[in-house]
């Protein structure tokens, strides 16, 4: 009785030394990720999907990156089930269970696509750019296919390398922009880029200072100088 008491204590030692192991290796807050899986958190946000750049956030953001269903995703590739899907232009995709006949993300023709560099045409585009999730399609024209470059069509602002996805005037019911420069000093500005802007963010080494809490508009300021 006494060995079996013994032999219970020294497994569960062992299985507490396997689980603290374990959890030494998974990620601390802020740090660099490209999955959610490595986060102690459980959620990684990428911010540079170009160079597949993360970091570990709490999971009470709701942005936490693949691979399993349910997590968000920029490429099927990223997925286990081999399956990255949008519903919707405004919004990141999920890894989805793959299903026959169904679109999933990128780069043949025909494939859902975020941007024109995931696509082995170089072009993504959707005739019907209001309502209807861009596919790769045979580059016509480069200045109608979505991409990350100034002037490129775009519906998300971590889609351009600016960060800023501009309407076109102050339509209300604007669903695509083009990829715009940073407001330069004393410019509008609004640091709500996460999808279209009617206001780009400020150039770094400028702040965007509001004239009262809750506004949507500021203006392009120098550190120090925000409240002159």
């Amino acid at each position: 009785m006494a060995q079996f008491r013994m032999m219970t204590i020294l497994l569960f030692v062992c299985l507490s030394l396997c689980f603290t192991v374990a959890q030494s290796e998974l990620k601390c807050m802020n740090s660099p990720c490209k999955t959610s899986a490595e986060c102690m958190s459980s959620c990684c946000y990428i911010y540079d999907r170009k160079g597949v750049v993360g970091r570990c956030i709490l999971s009470t953001y709701n942005s936490c990156f693949g691979p399993n269903n349910g997590n968000k995703c920029y490429s099927s590739d990223e997925c286990n089930s081999g399956c990255c899907k949008i519903s919707k232009p405004t919004e990141l995709a999920t890894c989805v269970p793959k299903l026959e006949g169904q679109k999933c993300l990128g780069p043949e023709d025909g494939n859902l696509c975020f941007t024109s560099d995931e696509c082995k045409s170089g072009c993504c585009y959707s005739i019907y750019i209001s309502w209807i999730v861009p596919e790769c399609v045979p580059k016509r024209n480069k200045n109608e296919c979505f991409g990350s470059d100034y002037g490129d069509l775009c519906y998300l602002g971590n889609q351009c390398e600016s960060r800023c996805c501009l309407k076109k005037g102050f339509a209300f019911f604007a669903k695509t922009g083009r990829c715009a420069r940073r407001a330069a000093e004393d410019k509008a500005c609004s640091n709500m880029n996460s999808h279209l802007s009617e206001h780009c963010p400020c150039e770094d080494g400028l702040k965007c200072a509001y004239s009262a809490p809750g506004t949507w508009k500021g203006f392009c300021k120098k550190p120090g100088s925000a409240n002159k």
